[in-house]
């Protein structure tokens, strides 16, 4: 039930999402209605870890500065930003 739930929602946030651009008259609706789609399940799949995002700063990306942070400075950001998302300070 919980799997037929989630691609369910999915599928509905994809279409919705498609049709708002394509009502919007913005570029490739249906590409961004399958992407809206395909976003909506990595909830589900638990990808948020403070070690994965440690790495993702650590990483330089063609839009992202290369903050030149050490490793130790990485994992305390990443420490700080997953007690946020959890509601509870140290």
């Amino acid at each position: 039930a919980t799997v037929f739930g989630t691609l369910a929602v999915a599928a509905i946030q994809g279409t919705l999402g498609g049709l708002m651009f394509w009502w919007l008259a913005l570029p490739t609706p249906v590409f961004w209605g399958v992407v809206m789609g395909l976003l909506a399940i990595v909830p589900v799949l638990g990808g948020f870890d403070a070690a994965k995002l440690a790495f993702f700063l650590l990483d330089p990306h063609p839009k992202m500065p290369n903050m030149q942070l050490t490793r130790s400075e990485a994992a305390d950001i990443a420490a700080y930003i997953s007690t946020l998302r959890s509601g509870r300070t140290r």
